[in-house]
């Protein structure tokens, strides 16, 4: 095993941990090109897998442990992103998990780009993801606080495989919230129009569809019927659309979710999770502490059917699920009007 370190123009120090087949030039260093050094004979045939990290060690090195586990570990390319602190105060919290990250084993390649200053989650998974796959054609993602199961590289890529072709899923999601509803649902596997942040999947030729500036929102925006339709995924994402849009919350995910919407595109499901979220502890920047999201992890493996066809009767039940409380639909009602009132159009 070698390790190589350098600066890419951005000032983010990148680590490079695999097997050396050559020596590159010293020309490429500090270039801003993200070598790669592997057996060039042998490319990886797993989908890559990108980790984004931040400050919590102990959430950090459960979610890595159990990614180990993986079938399929020791075969795929692992990226890390490490954002920087958002203040001199929490550099040290930071430094704990880029420590650790620095002594992870058990991946064919492992690559680490550390950033100097706060980028936020956000826009660290654009970036990252969008840098992965000018090199790849499909990629695996998962956050700092994600429990996977045994065979979740494996279901991922069996996905990615199946369905590469199928233009009408544009994602393929570990994680599965606990709806009541999931008990009618035949088969192992389903389509829903709202794709999940917590252990996902996609490719190229869709993540690039996607417009992270919005610039049809205003016309969106003033179409009552559109809005009804994108409400399919659940009453809450209109709210959470509009709010990126004015600045009040910074979410990949919900623009990851008007793209979806915009090519009449789903996410691929199954139907028990295959991904058990540890964040929901107020540890994180997004979610206060909730059982909400609790769900058991799922070990086995997944029949996938061809062409598989939305269900949209089921589709409406499910979407329940993500439904406001009250006290939040009152506050968005105060906000922002009659916009907090509209329901889901079936």
């Amino acid at each position: 095993m070698a390790f190589l370190f350098y600066e890419d123009k951005q000032g983010a120090r990148r680590y490079e941990l695999g097997k050396l087949y050559f020596v590159p030039p010293s020309s490429l260093l500090n270039t801003g090109v993200l070598c790669t050094f592997g057996n060039l004979m042998d490319r990886p045939a797993l989908a890559p897998i990108v980790l984004f990290v931040y400050n919590r060690l102990a959430h950090t090195t459960a979610t890595v442990e159990a990614l180990q586990k993986n079938t399929g570990a020791s075969e795929s390319e692992l990226f890390i992103y490490s954002d920087g602190a958002k203040s001199e105060s929490g550099r040290a919290e930071i430094d704990k998990v880029r420590q650790y990250v620095h002594s992870i084993q058990g991946f064919k390649t492992i690559h680490i780009i550390e950033k100097d200053y706060n980028m936020g989650l956000s826009a660290s998974v654009i970036a990252g993801v969008s840098e992965v796959l000018q090199q790849h054609d499909q990629v695996i993602v998962i956050e700092d606080d994600l429990i996977t199961a045994n065979d979740f590289i494996e279901y991922m890529n069996e996905a990615l495989s199946f369905y590469q072709d199928d233009l009408s899923i544009y994602s393929i999601s570990g994680y599965t919230f606990p709806s009541p509803h999931r008990d009618e649902i035949k088969g192992d596997v389903f389509l829903y129009p709202r794709p999940a942040s917590w252990g996902w999947a996609t490719w190229k030729n869709r993540w690039v569809k996607a417009d992270w500036n919005m610039p049809d929102f205003d016309r969106f925006s003033k179409d009552r019927t559109a809005i009804r339709s994108f409400l399919r995924g659940g009453e809450d994402m209109f709210m959470m659309l509009l709010k990126q849009q004015k600045g009040l919350i910074q979410s990949w995910a919900i623009r990851w979710a008007y793209t979806h919407y915009k090519h009449q595109a789903y996410s691929l499901y199954p139907v028990q999770s295959k991904v058990r979220s540890i964040g929901t502890d107020s540890s994180g920047t997004n979610l206060p502490s909730t059982k909400k999201y609790d769900t058991q992890v799922h070990e086995g493996k997944l029949h996938l059917v061809p062409q598989l066809k939305p269900d949209y009767a089921l589709i409406f039940k499910l979407k329940d699920f993500y439904k406001p409380s009250l006290q939040r639909r009152f506050i968005n009602w105060y906000k922002f009007g009659s916009y907090s009132c509209l329901k889901a159009s079936k």
